[in-house]
């Protein structure tokens, strides 16, 4: 590691051959003047003695642009030199085995990556996932890591059993990085880490565990989630339009008033899941078990409910509940608050006791159909 003098003097020279640079390009603008004014003179004068003045002005003004354009590749080349210096030294720090130097090596990345957009962004990138892979591994690979069949209530928060880990997913929300290009954070655990409002378009996180995790007003939207474990999850009003959610353990999450538009749920087990006020216009959700889910005000139009089971799913308010509903339902719950119209269902769709699906608008077809 360079003594602390050599590292203020090699942030100082950028600075220097900057400002040697910001001198000469003033000395060729006012060259460039005198040019001009000679040039007049010749032009006016005549004469081979005012000829040769202007012969001389304009070597001048060549060496002096080639100084200039010498410069700044000298500059530039400084520059990258101090990029690659800081980006190796970062990296050590990202492995040191203390979370304290190992974040601010996840700090000293970001960084570099403002700093050096075009070039390192993507490196940081990919880092960044890097290290949250293999520091954080599901199934469970990696010594210390909290043991896999622990009641979630029992689970330590992201944030408290692997900070860095935790760290690392909020440099790559905060910078965006999902929105330009795709975070693959597949297989790995992430039971309950702090998302809250994450911006994470298009990310890859298949097979992933992130159960508990708070993800209230992320967004997922187009995120690649088949068979990722979002048990007791929060996705309070998520954005989770077109992700790809077939297989997922969705029990007991709490989805109210999520963007589920055209999402793919096919064969999720949706048991329990507070869905009340969510959009789910065109979801498919084929195969789905729904049983004991709460789609109070769910808008389900032109959703795929093939196979889908929706045993003791609740849609009616209390009140209108409390309304001797009993009496027409038989006891079980009904669907007259959530939006079916246009959705279809085929003969082993099980509904609710009593719901007449041709009155909700439900249509009857071939799933492919």
């Amino acid at each position: 590691m360079p003594a602390p003098s050599a590292q203020l003097a090699q942030r100082r020279l950028p600075r220097l051959l900057a400002w040697l640079l910001g001198g000469v390009a003033i000395g060729a603008l006012l060259l460039g003047c005198a040019l001009i004014v000679q040039l007049r003179n010749a032009v006016v004068g005549g004469g081979l003695a005012g000829l040769g003045v202007l012969a001389g002005g304009a070597l001048s003004w060549w060496q002096l642009r080639y100084t200039i354009r010498h410069g700044q590749q000298q500059l530039e080349q400084v520059r990258r030199a101090q990029i690659t210096e800081r980006l190796t030294h970062a990296i050590d720090q990202l492995g040191n085995d203390k979370p304290e130097i190992a974040v601010a090596g996840i700090y000293a990345l970001e960084r570099i990556a403002l700093d050096a957009a075009d070039e390192y962004r993507a490196t940081v990138a990919e880092m960044l996932t890097a290290h949250i892979r293999t520091h954080a591994p599901w199934p469970l690979s990696r010594p210390g890591q909290y043991v896999a069949t622990a009641p979630l209530d029992q689970v330590r928060s992201l944030r408290e059993r692997a900070t860095t880990v935790q760290t690392a997913l909020t440099v790559l929300d905060r910078n965006g990085f999902a929105e330009t290009m795709e975070l693959d954070l597949r297989s790995t655990d992430l039971r309950r880490a702090d998302l809250e409002g994450a911006r994470f378009p298009g990310v890859n996180l298949q097979g992933a565990n992130l159960a508990g995790a708070n993800l209230q007003g992320a967004n997922l939207e187009g995120a690649y989630l088949p068979e990722v474990d979002l048990r007791h999850a929060t996705l309070i009003g998520a954005n989770l339009q077109h992700a790809n959610l077939e297989g997922a353990h969705l029990q007991d999450a709490h989805l109210f008033w999520a963007h589920l538009q055209e999402a793919c749920l096919g064969a999720a087990d949706l048991q329990r899941a507070d869905l009340d006020g969510a959009n789910l216009q065109y979801a498919e959700l084929w195969s789905a078990n729904l049983q004991g889910a709460n789609l109070r005000g769910a808008d389900l139009q032109r959703a795929d409910l093939h196979h889908a089971d929706l045993q003791g799913a609740i849609l009616a308010d209390k009140r209108q509940r409390e309304d001797d509903l009993d009496a027409v339902f038989g006891g079980d719950a009904d669907l007259r608050e959530a939006s079916l119209k246009g959705a279809t269902a085929d003969g082993r769709t099980r509904w609710p006791k009593g719901f007449d699906r041709r009155a909700a608008g439900v249509r009857l077809q071939r799933r492919g159909n």
